[in-house]
């Protein structure tokens, strides 16, 4: 059992130069206290400490009451789950509930869907919509999963319900990721004791690199020199660019002409990569840059759709260049890294360009370059 006391108090506030008080929740709970402020005022004369309430006296004593209950309600409900769970209950747990409003502290569901929508600020973008889109799964799976259920029985279940959806194995890997990190934070807040997948182990899938070849990645630059509609010629000119240069999705957005030195090459630190990488351009590059005079250090240099339509654009590209790929924006920085490679650039020179941390990273192209050789050598014997 919890040793847990909590009341509502008031307060002087040395700024406050009128005659009422502020109202606090103050708590003790297992030897650990707190106040927590409701940010209202009130007469001391209008308060009973006894009933833990307004009087009627109070003009707004209907709107104050109603938030006093709800503070010592939220207090009192989180130390009966925990006792009713023997679990231990904590202050921090209390902030987030103070903060956030209340929810079953025992769904696991509804612990993500609240984290994500306090902590969505502290995320980028991409995080959020895998976050958003594991929820969704999960949801879609059962609607509302308790902490209890989630153990080795569930994954088993679950992770046949995603192959079942023809979800591969690189993409069950990361939903089982995505639910370890939420049960790390939910250990960290206390909510439960112990993660409960630790002694599961996900492998992850085979990697198939999705790139275009130098033949390919001719016939969309042949396509680019004539007249293509104002979205073809946008999305392609990014595309080419990040073909040309390694640069990602998120790093093309983020790009600007303070990146761009010497009009020779850009210095840019890469979203997944701690380090400062430089980038020669080359010709082909170039001519890709939008013709701007006197730019402004933190313009941006293109202007790029977001994720959807831009890979809807590349997708009918790709079809008029009669190109027999699926492609999407992931398949530049792949194009750059396997055609560098077969161009004879060295491994090592490829690294620094595409900002990898580790030559094992780099060399995934040089085998698949290897594999392509072969493949193509083979016609020799057709």
């Amino acid at each position: 059992m919890n040793a847990a006391h909590y009341k509502i108090i008031l307060r002087d506030l040395p700024a406050n130069k009128s005659d009422k008080k502020a109202i606090y929740l103050y708590c003790l709970i297992n030897g650990v206290k707190k106040y927590y402020s409701l940010k209202l005022f009130v007469d001391l004369a209008h308060f009973d400490p006894v009933a833990q309430r307004v009087t009627k006296n109070c003009s707004d004593h209907i709107t104050i009451n109603i938030k006093i209950k709800s503070f010592l309600n939220t207090a009192e409900g989180l130390v009966n789950a925990a006792d009713n769970l023997k679990q231990k209950a904590s202050l921090i747990e209390l902030d987030e509930l103070l903060r956030t409003g209340n929810y079953d502290r025992q769904s696991f569901t509804e612990f993500i869907k609240k984290d994500i929508e306090q902590f969505k600020s502290n995320y980028k973008y991409n995080t959020i919509r895998k976050y958003k889109s594991v929820l969704a799964i999960l949801q879609a799976y059962k609607g509302n999963i308790p902490f209890i259920d989630v153990g080795p029985v569930f994954w088993r279940k679950y992770e046949q319900y995603l192959k079942r959806r023809e979800n591969n194995q690189n993409t069950i890997q990361k939903a089982f990721a995505v639910l370890n990190v939420f049960l790390n934070r939910a250990v960290a807040s206390e909510v439960i004791k112990t993660k409960s997948l630790t002694n599961i182990k996900v492998a992850k899938g085979e990697s198939l690199l999705k790139y275009l070849t130098i033949d390919e990645l001719g016939l969309l630059e042949a396509l680019y020199k004539t007249k293509l509609s104002k979205q073809h010629e946008r999305a392609l000119r990014c595309f080419l660019f990040c073909c040309y240069t390694g640069l990602r999705f998120s790093d093309i957005r983020a790009l600007k002409y303070k990146n761009i030195e010497n009009n020779s090459r850009i210095v840019i630190k890469m979203e997944k990569s701690p380090k400062t990488v430089r980038i020669p351009l080359s010709n082909f590059a170039l001519e890709l840059l939008p013709v701007v005079e006197n730019p402004l250090p933190e313009m941006n240099v293109f202007r790029v759709y977001t994720n959807q339509p831009m890979n809807r654009y590349l997708k009918q590209i790709a079809q008029n260049a009669g190109i027999k790929k699926d492609i999407g924006f992931h398949y530049s920085r792949h194009t750059f890294g396997t055609c560098s490679i077969e161009k004879g650039i060295d491994v090592y020179t490829v690294k620094e360009i595409m900002g990898h941390s580790n030559v094992v990273t780099t060399q995934i192209y040089a085998k698949v370059t290897s594999t392509l050789i072969d493949k193509e050598m083979e016609k020799w014997n057709k």
